[in-house]
């Protein structure tokens, strides 16, 4: 660091003034850096944290297939699958791909039935950031199509704002945000087992014994 520094100081100029963070104003010197990081880093868990839990309903619904293939003549309304695609999902040798083309693109009445087959209360968070990580995927973070604004204009608990329509999340809310959806996919994992008379691994906590005495 020192050494990429010190050719290009002013006469005067101390190394250490160059790395501080903070400006004789109070102001963060690093801030062009730390906030394009912050940006990525929030955009990416975010994005992740709803990647995994669309993967986890595929997971709920594949597990509930499997242990009674009739359920899909009792949702396919619901989920307004075709023939086709109910025959696809009934003769594969493996649920989990079959699931996912006919997850794809339509998550929201999968998300719904998830939460109404495991009696589990739907977060209003969850499609307000579903619509959010989407914009960030497919719109580059530009919301065009106003579907963000829409979504977050009568609560905005997620902490989003929108400037030219471009979508910025504060990294603290990401946060928050990821802590929900662990929160709502550990109750709904609760709540399968429970439905579907899963086993479940009852192993007592670990006890510890003081080193000294």
């Amino acid at each position: 660091m020192r050494a990429l520094i010190e050719p290009n100081l002013a006469p005067g100029e101390n190394v250490d003034d160059r790395i501080s963070y903070t400006g004789e104003d109070g102001s963060d010197q690093n801030a062009p850096y730390t906030s394009a990081l912050e940006k990525f880093v929030a955009e990416s868990v975010l994005c992740s944290c709803v990647d995994t839990y669309h993967w986890y309903l595929r997971r709920v619904f594949q597990t509930a297939l499997t242990a009674d293939m009739s359920r899909i003549d009792t949702w396919k309304g619901t989920l307004k699958l075709s023939k086709k695609r109910i025959h696809a999902v009934k003769d594969a040798t493996d649920l989990g791909p079959a699931i996912s083309a006919i997850f794809r693109g339509s998550e929201e009445p999968f998300r719904v039935l998830a939460h109404e087959f495991l009696n589990v209360p739907d977060l209003a968070i969850i499609p307000k950031a579903v619509v959010v990580r989407n914009c960030l995927v497919h719109e580059l973070g530009e919301d065009r199509s106003g579907k963000v604004a829409a979504a977050i204009s009568v609560e905005n608990d997620l902490g989003v704002s929108i400037h030219n329509n471009i979508v910025p999340l504060p990294i603290q809310e990401a946060y928050e945000i990821s802590g929900r959806f662990i929160s709502d996919i550990s109750i709904m994992d609760q709540a399968l087992a429970n439905v579907l008379h899963l086993p479940t691994d009852r192993s007592p906590l670990p006890t510890f014994s003081r080193a000294y005495s």
